[in-house]
């Protein structure tokens, strides 16, 4: 027989490390992992049931968190959103312009650019885009 051994997951070793963490699509999440969440905000301090510990944040620990974009309907949110929604800062990030990407993807994948690849791409999902009526909400 095996036995438990607890290991720090990804969210408590940014913790402990004084890491950035990234999580997407936050205001989908359950109920209880907002729930988890909101005193790590609130005070730098994560609750560890499985070891009855807390661990608090070290300096240089960030959390940052994505939300669904405008086309996920609002009836999907956690019903725990607003509290964290209170922790929060919200940051707009408007979709680039076709040429900006265009220049961006062309110097990071040369081969690409050559090919005119990158152009059809950007040209397909700003398309995309203009149908669905998002602009990166």
């Amino acid at each position: 027989p095996g036995e438990f051994v607890w290991r720090p997951g990804a969210l408590t070793q940014a913790v402990l490390q004084g890491r950035w963490v990234l999580i997407e699509d936050l205001d989908l999440a359950p109920l209880e992992v907002l729930a988890s969440l909101i005193p790590l905000l609130d005070s730098r301090r994560l609750f560890i049931p499985a070891r009855d510990a807390v661990a608090v944040a070290r300096p240089g620990f960030r959390f940052l968190a994505t939300r669904a974009t405008a086309r996920i309907q609002r009836s999907r949110q956690s019903p725990g959103w607003a509290a964290m929604e209170a922790l929060t800062l919200r940051v707009g990030v408007e979709t680039l312009p076709e040429d900006e990407v265009v220049t961006l993807i062309s110097s990071l994948f040369p081969a690409m650019a050559q090919a005119r690849v990158v152009e059809k791409i950007t040209r397909l999902h700003h398309s995309l885009l203009g149908q669905n009526g998002s602009k990166g909400n």
